[in-house]
Parts: C-alpha cells; sequence; structure tokens
C-alpha cells in the first residue's frame, strides 16, 4: 500500500521544511506544487465569493497541468484556492487545510456540508492581529496620522489627544483575534465588553460582560470605540449600519480587522463625515482594492490598510507548523483542530 498523498500549494521560506516533515510522518507523501494563477490572491477571493460558475470554471483550466494530473490520488490538500471542480477531480480527498483564516471561497466548490473536511489556520495570526488592532485604536486616540502631517508640514503645534485608559472597548466577535485583542486591551486598563454567537457560558477572561448578538445595540451604546474581529457569514453581513453606527457614542472609534461586508459602507462614510464617529481605522473593505473614486481616501478622521493586518514575521511558516501538527492528529485517528462548521462557515 503507498504512501498518503499530500499536496502543499503555499510556499514555504525554507523549501527543505517539507523534507523534513517526510522523514518524519513517514505515512505520508507531500509534495509541493506551485499554484502560478493568473489573479492575485484578492482578485481570487472576489471571483469565488461572485459565483460565477462560467468564469470559475475557465479559471479551473488554468491551473498547473502537474498539479490537476496529481489531484485523481490527493487525500489531503493544503493551500488557498482550488478548481472550482474540485470534487469530480479528487474522488479520494478527505481533508483541506485552509491556510488561512477566512474560508468563503470553499462554498463554490461545495465543500461545505460534503464529506471533505475543511479546517482553517484560524488563531495562528491572533496575536499579531490584536497587536494591530491596538496599534490602529492608539494611532486614532493618539492622533499619531495628524502628528506626522503637522511634522512634513514642518508646523510645530500641539494636540489634544485621548487616553485608552478607562475606556470601553467593545469587540465585535469573540473569537481567537477578539479574546486577543481583549487582552491586550486590558493591559491598557480598558473595560472590555465583547459580543459571540454562542450564549450563555461563564465569562471569558479579559472581558467584563458578554452580550448575544440579539443585544449588540446595548453594547455599542456604552463603547468608546469597537473592534470588528467577526467572521463573515450571511447573518454577520451588514451587521453594521446606520442605526447601529447611530446608538454609539458621539466620537467613538471604529477599527474594522474582520471582513468588509461586516459593515454598511456608505453608512459609515456619512457617519464619519457628520463627525458622529470620531475616526475608523479599516484593513478591510467591501470591494478591494478599494476603488479610487471612495471618500474613504480623502477623510482627514480614518486610517487605512490594504487587507494585511497579518504582520507576522513568517506567517506561512507558522500556518504550515499548525497544518503539520495537525497532520499528526489525522495520522493518529485523532479529531482534527480548527474544523470550519458548515453551517456557521468559519
Amino acid at each position: 500500500m503507498g504512501k498518503r498523498q499530500v499536496i502543499v500549494t503555499f510556499p514555504m521560506r525554507d523549501p527543505d521544511v517539507i523534507r523534513q516533515v517526510n522523514e518524519t510522518l513517514t505515512d505520508f507523501e507531500l509534495s509541493y506544487i506551485s499554484l502560478k494563477l493568473p489573479l492575485d490572491n484578492l482578485e481570487l477571493l472576489r471571483l469565488y465569493c461572485s459565483g460565477d460558475q462560467a468564469a470559475l470554471l475557465d479559471l479551473a483550466k488554468q491551473f498547473p497541468k502537474a498539479f490537476l494530473d496529481r489531484l485523481p490520488e490527493v487525500e489531503v490538500l493544503y493551500g488557498l484556492y482550488f478548481p472550482v471542480d474540485l470534487l469530480a477531480r479528487a474522488p479520494k480527498l478527505k481533508w483541506i487545510a485552509n491556510m488561512g483564516s477566512g474560508t468563503e471561497q470553499y462554498g463554490a466548490l461545495g465543500i461545505l456540508g460534503s464529506h471533505v473536511t475543511l479546517t482553517s489556520s484560524k488563531g495562528v495570526a491572533a496575536r499579531s492581529i490584536a497587536e494591530f488592532t491596538l496599534g490602529q485604536l492608539l494611532m486614532m486616540s493618539k492622533r499619531f496620522a495628524d502628528r506626522l502631517r503637522y511634522q512634513q508640514a514642518h508646523q510645530w503645534k500641539r494636540i489634544q489627544h485621548l487616553d485608552l485608559y478607562g475606556k470601553t472597548l467593545g469587540v465585535v466577535g469573540l473569537g481567537e483575534i477578539g479574546s486577543e485583542v481583549a487582552r491586550l486591551a486590558k493591559a491598557f486598563g480598558m473595560r472590555v465588553l465583547a459580543t459571540r454567537r454562542r450564549e450563555g457560558g461563564e465569562l471569558p477572561p479579559n472581558v467584563d460582560a458578554m452580550y448575544p448578538f440579539k443585544d449588540l445595540r446595548s453594547m455599542l451604546a456604552q463603547c468608546d470605540a469597537v473592534a470588528l474581529t467577526l467572521a463573515s457569514t450571511p447573518e454577520s453581513r451588514g451587521l453594521i449600519g446606520a442605526e447601529e453606527f447611530a446608538i454609539m457614542k458621539k466620537g467613538a472609534l471604529l477599527a474594522n480587522v474582520a471582513r468588509g461586508d461586516v459593515l454598511d459602507e456608505d453608512a459609515l462614510i456619512e457617519a464619519l463625515k457628520s463627525g458622529h464617529l470620531g475616526g475608523a481605522a479599516l484593513d478591510v473593505f467591501m470591494q478591494e482594492p478599494l476603488q479610487q473614486s471612495s471618500p474613504l481616501w480623502d477623510l482627514p478622521n480614518v486610517i487605512m490598510s490594504p487587507h494585511n493586518a497579518i504582520g507576522m514575521d513568517d506567517y506561512p511558516g507558522a500556518a504550515f507548523a499548525a497544518f503539520v501538527a495537525n497532520l499528526q492528529r489525522y495520522g493518529r485517528g485523532e479529531p482534527l483542530q480548527q474544523v470550519v462548521d458548515p453551517a456557521k462557515g468559519y
């Protein structure tokens, strides 16, 4: 009986790491195959989420022949994007390990709810993204962008700024990232409120009060700052709109490291223009790259980053290490970690 076939499609900084894993996990044979597709990751995500089957089938033909030829024998896949007709091409496939945390692209493949288990790399970058989020809140509260503008203009001008200490932070989505944001916020002396889908249970560490999603507005009304760290699901899309912004305190700050579709971008722009929302730090947008015509580019109370809140020194290496640990469990017949719930989509 041959070795169980595993294909890795995302490059490692250390190309020797796959050989090392093969020497350790002797029941498996890991192979790296580069997927050089005509679109970048953001364009691919947009295409997969569009549901355009004709375009996705055309893209499936553009995957490297070396990869497509191996699919009939593969049991485990590790990467980000795969052909839309994957299930037909890979009859022996049992597990897809997504090297990112978001898994929206797999809806088009029919993976969720199928015989194939899908796992994510959720949590690998939680600490790094939480640091980024607190950095965003500090940048807004201490008005570092204004300070930099005055420096560039050679203006010696003092600015009134705010403290995070004693302020109330609302964390919308208390998963791995949200929990790390709460931990760091507590280190700054903030009061932390949070929401999550699951109700009941003990109060999580570093959280002063929990609210179910149905009571989101009650939480928002108390917040000086809000961090969006939830997954994009049918229930969460458009969760924060004009009514939610109106309920928030005048001058409140918002940081979004979740997905662009969890809030109403037009309502956000109006809240920022009116001054009701004091500032927004946005790493994600409804359309990426952000359209040049978007008012968000020029609003003085907006800080933007191009969907790269992950700032780890070696995210691919850390995600691959988590995958290998999961592969060891898989080989021993143990339950996998970070399995995506088909009903929730994360």
